[in-house]
């Protein structure tokens, strides 16, 4: 009893899309860490509420369209069996989401705004395309490309511009360039666990390469980001400090990613592979102590 029990709220933390709303907060704080920048409690919730609103409105937008039912997996399951708790979460997030954007100065508010539309575009079916209604994610190898890119925005931009620091250029793009490079990569193992199950029109990188050169690019792009921090020409940027610790993570990264397969539970992708996002926070608070 003990152990079902434990089972399903660790289920409903993974599902309920907790963990992943917990990862964004985690690289949130990277970013401020890197870039040193200030940051404030009400960024943290607006970052965690507004991605736990997203995710839980695009798997509400999959169940509700009924999309890929064949598909048995735990997440899907948990998704149709859970509609009132997708709603519930929806509705509870948007008090202290419009609280804490109601906080933001403008120019936050407007970089709000273009990830909102994105996440809405990537979401929703209104495309027209070929007499019919399409999301943007239903573009040939579009979907990794706008996930980095959401990512990059609320992640990185969004806390360097409501903050008052004062942060160079340079550091601000190599950094953005990393985050990118580092979300497509973890993004790339969830398309190998969806081979069997995406429509061939879908085009990912698994279907185009192949399952094993799609996680070998993954494994590269982590080794470029990490090439690309660790030869950084702005050597007296707080970017100097970091290389330590992230050539550690993306190390253990890319030998993580080494076996990933279709083969693989629901709970490496959804746990594992994301969470290497909260590994990345916790070697660079461990850092910060040194």
């Amino acid at each position: 009893m003990l152990k079902g029990l434990l089972k399903s709220g660790f289920d409903f933390y993974l599902y309920s899309n907790l963990h992943i709303a917990l990862c964004a907060v985690a690289l949130l704080n990277v970013s401020c860490s890197i870039l040193q920048i200030q940051f404030s409690s009400h960024l943290y919730y607006l970052v965690f509420f507004g991605t736990l609103f997203l995710y839980c409105f695009q798997r509400l937008i999959g169940v509700i369209k009924r999309e890929r039912i064949d598909f048995l997996g735990d997440r899907n399951q948990w998704n149709f069996s859970h509609r009132k708790t997708l709603i519930t979460l929806i509705f509870l997030s948007l008090f202290p989401l419009f609280y804490s954007l109601f906080k933001l100065n403008l120019q936050s508010k407007l970089v709000i705004l273009f990830a909102a539309i994105l996440s809405f575009v990537y979401a929703v079916p209104i495309i027209n395309f070929r007499k019919k209604k399409i999301r943007a994610r239903d573009f040939p190898i579009v979907k990794i490309f706008f996930i980095a890119l959401v990512w990059v925005l609320i992640t990185v931009f969004l806390p360097a511009i409501e903050s008052k620091s004062v942060i160079s250029v340079t550091q601000l793009v190599y950094w953005a360039v990393i985050v990118f490079l580092v979300i497509i990569a973890l993004t790339i193992p969830f398309d190998v666990r969806d081979l069997e199950f995406d429509d061939a029109s879908l085009r990912t990188l698994p279907m185009l390469m192949g399952e094993m050169r799609a996680v070998r690019f993954a494994q590269l792009l982590l080794l470029i980001s990490s090439l690309i921090l660790l030869f950084a020409p702005t050597k007296i940027s707080p970017l100097i400090f970091a290389p330590s610790y992230y050539l550690l993570w993306s190390s253990f990264s890319i030998l993580f990613l080494h076996n990933c397969s279709k083969s693989k539970s629901e709970y490496y992708f959804s746990f594992s592979v994301d969470g290497l996002i909260i590994l990345l926070w916790v070697c660079s608070a461990i850092q910060s102590y040194i």
